[in-house]
């Protein structure tokens, strides 16, 4: 008797294994059931919206003329760059000699049509304008000051002319007064050591065959008159090819009959009806935005060259000492004195 019922506690316990096992089972086949049915599920698309936003981050052409002051951007502006230069200042308060010469260059600039002032103090740049990342600021400006801890301090004389430079998109051209040539390898020098510190950043290096200048004033140069020529060669060569399938048209057309040219014919005076409309549309476009440019001084790019000497007789003025470099990477202005 013992003997069986051990038997049948061991009986017991199995069926209680196997009753078990088998919630195991069903729970198992549940989860892998559950997940099935997430892969089966369609996974919705990423609303357009999304793609949306990211065309709302600042990303400006170095086309678009910004409208407050009708300049353009000479390389793209992307978030997080920072327009960057290198110059020293060229004293106006306590120089007179300084202050006439000015003067008198504006007086030149009125008679030409190049008069829009400067908006910084005067300055010459001993770099070209270039972007920096915000992660380059500040071991930049650690090599920058490095290259120039032992610069000595120059002198630097204007020269008695007065010059045209036009800037590198053609969108400015600006007055201005070059540094004398007596002083000029002065200057070149402190501008090879700065190339080198920017080479360390890839950052583009001052201009070949430079002539560093004194900006005094500037205007917008106009380049429509280009783009007009080639509107009208467009023009012309869409007309002619019109005329050539028009004239392939009739001659196909001539085997139909008069019900079907009669209504080809109406067709084409709708059509010309139609772009005589489009074109009249364009014109008064056209003409408005003329007119909300009147204000604006405009040069035609073939009037000067680049680098065009326009008077060689102005007052010569005394040298004057350059003892401190600026750079400015955005609006934050920064220098260091020379020796």
């Amino acid at each position: 008797m013992e003997f069986l019922k051990h038997y049948e506690d061991d009986e017991d316990q199995d069926d209680k294994n196997n009753a078990k096992d088998e919630n195991v089972n069903k729970i198992n086949k549940r989860q892998h059931s559950e997940i099935e049915n997430v892969h089966n599920d369609e996974i919705p698309d990423i609303p357009l919206s999304f793609f949306e936003n990211f065309k709302k981050i600042k990303h400006y052409s170095s086309e678009i003329i910004d409208e407050t002051n009708k300049k353009t951007r000479l390389f793209e502006h992307v978030e997080g760059n920072y327009p960057t230069f290198i110059y020293f200042k060229v004293p106006t308060k306590s120089r007179n000699d300084i202050k006439e010469l000015i003067e008198q260059v504006k007086e030149i600039g009125n008679e030409i049509n190049i008069k829009e002032d400067i908006e910084t103090c005067f300055h010459i740049s001993i770099s070209r304008t270039f972007p920096i990342r915000e992660h380059h600021i500040e071991t930049f400006t650690q090599e920058l000051k490095k290259t120039l801890k032992n610069q000595r301090s120059i002198d630097i004389q204007l020269s008695k002319e007065c010059c045209v430079f036009i800037n590198d998109n053609q969108s400015r051209i600006f007055l201005s007064i070059p540094i004398n040539q007596s002083f000029k390898s002065n200057i070149l020098k402190l501008i090879e050591r700065i190339d080198t510190c920017l080479s360390l950043f890839k950052f583009p290096k001052y201009y070949d065959n430079p002539e560093p200048h004194l900006s005094i004033s500037w205007s917008l140069i106009n380049n429509n008159n280009n783009n007009n020529n080639n509107n009208n060669n467009n023009n012309n060569n869409n007309n002619n090819n019109n005329n050539n399938n028009n004239n392939n048209n009739n001659n196909n057309n001539n085997n139909n009959n008069n019900n079907n040219n009669n209504n080809n014919n109406n067709n084409n005076n709708n059509n010309n009806n139609n772009n005589n409309n489009n074109n009249n549309n364009n014109n008064n476009n056209n003409n408005n935005q003329i007119n909300n440019d009147e204000n604006i001084n405009y040069i035609p790019l073939n009037k000067f060259k680049n680098k065009q000497i326009i008077r060689d007789n102005l007052k010569l003025t005394d040298s004057f000492k350059v003892s401190r470099i600026f750079w400015n990477i955005g609006k934050t202005e920064s220098f260091i004195d020379l020796q």
